[in-house]
């Protein structure tokens, strides 16, 4: 996009702090990739760096395709250090919520990537809705999240000799994705 239509735009729809930042992003990935063992949960960057905290928000809440290349891109680091078959499995949102955003945004960033992974949103469903985790304490998110995700037996037996991945954009306590693992 040429500088005066940007600043057209920019006069018209002021751009958030956000925005800015990952419009200055320069597409350093390796730069952002922090690889970290928390709650039995593999992270590959810290949230409190502004360039990730601004793509997570970006990508979660307004479809922001530059910041869904950000996130798409610290997983591709990490599924090249891989040296296994590997399926990722998107946490997916409840009915409500995805009908209110209309995208998932984990999909999203699986979308992005451009590796050999195998991605299957066919194996884990999340049939009812449940309050944002991000409002709640611990405890409530745990209590929260019980039993709001099913898995497709079958379709889990049928992969062999496979890492089977589970991938969220935030992990805070870790609640999420300890319900969905068991």
């Amino acid at each position: 996009m040429s500088k005066l239509l940007t600043v057209i735009i920019d006069l018209l729809f002021p751009p958030s702090n956000h925005q800015l930042l990952i419009r200055q992003y320069k597409n350093n990935d390796k730069n952002l990739y922090f690889n970290q063992i928390f709650n039995n949960t593999q992270c590959l960057s810290k949230y409190s760096e502004p360039v990730i905290k601004a793509a997570i928000t970006e990508n979660k809440f307004n479809n922001h395709k530059n910041a869904t290349r950000i996130l798409s891109g610290l997983l591709e680091i990490w599924i090249e250090k891989q040296s296994s078959k590997i399926i990722l499995i998107p946490i997916p949102l409840g009915p409500k919520r995805y009908r209110e955003r209309g995208y998932n945004q984990v999909e999203n960033i699986l979308k992005e990537i451009k590796s050999p992974a195998i991605i299957r949103t066919d194996i884990l469903s999340r049939p009812i809705d449940t309050e944002p985790q991000s409002q709640l304490d611990k405890f409530a998110r745990q209590k929260n999240i019980k039993n709001a995700f099913k898995c497709s037996g079958a379709k889990l037996a049928e992969l062999e000799n496979v890492k089977i991945v589970l991938i969220d954009d935030v992990v805070t306590t870790g609640a999420t994705m300890g319900v969905a693992r068991a």
